[in-house]
C-alpha cells in the first residue's frame, strides 16, 4: 500500500513538471521579457538596431492573457503594440488593428527562463537575426527606471575623423547638454570648411551644415552614437547634391590625449 502511494506521488510530481514544461513550451501569455542579446551576421546592421537604447532591460515585450502584446524600444522602435499568435514553431506580431503583421519569428528555444527566436531579414542583403530574451524581474525594472531618470541624450563631444573618397574628413564638436556646436572640414589643409550646429535627442544629433562666411544652410547631417562608441554620419547632400553615409567614425585618440594634458 505504501509503495502504491509512493508511486502515486512520484507520478503526480512528474505530471506537474510535465504540465509546467508543456505550458512554457506552448504559451507566452502572461509573460514579460527583455532583450538580453542579439546576434546578426552583418554586424553593421545589428549595431544600428542595438544603438537605440540598447541597455540591459531597456528593450521589452510583454504578452498579455487576452492575446495582445506591448513592446518598448524593441529593435529600435519606441513603442509597438497589437496582437500576437504562436504555434509550436512561429511567433507572429501583428499591428494594433490586427489586419497586418510586423514580424514573424521562428522559435529556437522557449522555456520559463529563456526565449530565443530567429528573424530572417529579407532585404537587399538577406540575413538571419537571433534574439534572446530573459524574464523581466524586479531588479531589471529598477535598473530600467534608473536608466530612464538619466539624461536622454548621448555625448558627441570630441574630434572625430575618417577618410572619404581619399580625403581626410574631420568634425570637431562641443556639446553642452543637448546643444551641439562644431566645425566640419576636409581636403588638404581643410580648405573645405563649414560650421555645425544643432541638438541631440537620445542617441542622434541633428546638425545644420552652414557656410562659415554666409551662414547659408548647405545641408543637414544626422550623427548617431553607436553602442561600440563610434558614430555613423549621414549627410542629406554634399556640394554635388549627393547623400553621403559613413559608418564607424572613430574618435581621434591623439587629439583626446592632448586635450587631457
Amino acid at each position: 500500500m505504501k509503495t502504491t502511494k509512493y508511486l502515486f506521488f512520484l507520478s503526480l510530481i512528474g505530471l506537474l513538471f510535465f504540465c509546467n514544461g508543456y505550458l512554457w513550451a506552448t504559451s507566452l501569455k502572461g509573460t514579460q521579457w527583455y532583450l538580453e542579446r542579439m546576434t546578426e551576421q552583418d554586424t553593421s546592421i545589428s549595431s544600428k538596431i542595438t544603438s537605440k537604447l540598447f541597455k540591459q532591460g531597456a528593450q521589452q515585450i510583454s504578452f498579455e492573457n487576452d492575446g495582445t502584446y506591448k513592446a518598448k524600444n524593441l529593435l529600435g522602435l519606441d513603442s509597438l503594440k497589437g496582437f500576437f499568435s504562436e504555434t509550436n514553431h512561429t511567433l507572429v506580431l501583428s499591428n494594433e488593428a490586427g489586419d497586418a503583421y510586423y514580424w514573424v519569428f521562428e522559435f529556437q528555444n522557449k522555456t520559463s527562463d529563456s526565449l530565443t527566436v530567429q528573424f530572417i531579414n529579407y532585404s537587399a542583403k538577406p540575413s538571419i537575426i537571433h534574439l534572446t530574451f530573459k524574464p523581466i524581474t524586479k531588479q531589471i525594472e529598477e535598473m530600467v527606471l534608473s536608466q530612464n531618470n538619466q539624461p536622454k541624450y548621448a555625448d558627441f563631444k570630441g574630434d572625430w575623423e575618417w577618410d572619404f573618397d581619399g580625403k581626410k574628413v574631420l568634425i570637431q564638436l562641443n556639446q553642452v547638454g543637448k546643444e551641439v556646436l562644431g566645425t566640419h572640414c576636409y581636403g588638404a589643409d581643410c580648405q573645405h570648411n563649414y560650421s555645425l550646429s544643432g541638438t541631440v535627442e537620445a542617441d542622434t544629433a541633428t546638425l545644420q551644415v552652414k557656410d562659415r562666411n554666409t551662414l547659408e544652410i548647405l545641408g543637414v547631417a544626422k550623427l548617431i552614437r553607436l553602442s561600440d562608441g563610434t558614430l555613423s554620419w549621414r549627410l542629406s547632400k554634399n556640394e554635388k547634391g549627393k547623400i553621403v553615409t559613413v559608418e564607424k567614425i572613430q574618435l581621434n585618440s591623439t587629439a583626446s590625449k592632448e586635450e587631457k594634458r
